[in-house]
């Protein structure tokens, strides 16, 4: 672990110990230290290092990276003239890098921080700014196989993205971005879901742990292709809704397991 990384590990250890003033302390060390040039990178590699450090402690450094993206990605002007700065775009680019990958191998509660995070980021950046995003999905959504781990991760970071479309008005430049979008993601998304679909009836008398990952990617995938959906049809909307009611709706609602 590089030393820096290490340092900011036990500051970020301090912040969930029983003593109060040690809290207070550590935040404050914090605060002060948080418009240092790449600051954001080096609490994701804090949160990179893997269970070593504790859930307790990545998570500590989950939720500080989500408030950063908050208050820095792109600052108010309100924020700016009290001295907060933007994140620089270098360390924008790096973050960027990094958060992908977090996603799909991160526990549940720290990928919920991170989806936050994910959020934030792609209303600002995605797509223009953040091209190669929906290709690296798509590409580990193929590579995945049957690691419903990896699945999992990224229908979240998906589903992250595409909320932005639920409430967005309907325009010429909206509907151009979400066709391209829907005919990068849906097809891989569709594969995968007849895919999930076939796993169930083994899943259903097998190890329940798996049976419940199974039925959470199915969940995600029928809020991603709500938000695709939602601000009306195209082409590969309507291939979306007859494939998926075909594939697996019908499937998903004559499903039945006494075990869960």
């Amino acid at each position: 672990m590089d030393e820096g990384v290490r340092q900011l590990a036990e500051v970020f250890s301090r912040t969930v110990q029983p003593d109060r003033e040690l809290i207070k302390a550590a935040e404050e060390h914090l605060k002060s230290i948080s418009q240092q040039p790449g600051y954001g990178i080096a609490v994701l590699e804090v949160i990179a290092v893997g269970d070593a450090l504790g859930s307790d402690v990545r998570l500590a450094a989950a939720v500080n990276f989500k408030n950063l993206v908050k208050y820095r990605w792109v600052p108010t002007e309100i924020a700016q003239e009290s001295g907060t700065q933007p994140i620089p775009d270098d360390e924008k680019a790096r973050i960027k890098q990094l958060l992908t990958g977090l996603m799909l191998s991160t526990p549940s509660l720290i990928r919920a921080q991170l989806s936050e995070a994910l959020t934030i980021i792609s209303n600002h950046d995605f797509p223009q700014a953040w091209p190669q995003l929906l290709p690296e999905l798509v590409e580990r959504l193929n590579a995945a196989g049957d690691d419903l781990n990896v699945i999992t991760g990224v229908c979240h970071t998906a589903n992250s993205i595409f909320k932005r479309y639920r409430d967005q008005w309907r325009n010429d430049a909206m509907v151009a971005e979400l066709a391209q979008v829907q005919e990068t993601f849906v097809p891989n998304a569709l594969k995968t879901t007849k895919a999930l679909v076939a796993m169930l009836p083994a899943a259903a008398t097998g190890d329940q742990e798996r049976l419940k990952q199974l039925l959470g990617i199915a969940r995600l995938l029928c809020r991603i292709y709500f938000s695709l959906a939602s601000p009306g049809l195209t082409p590969v909307s309507c291939q979306c809704r007859w494939v998926f009611s075909v594939a697996g709706f019908g499937v998903s609602l004559g499903f039945a397991c006494h075990r869960i």
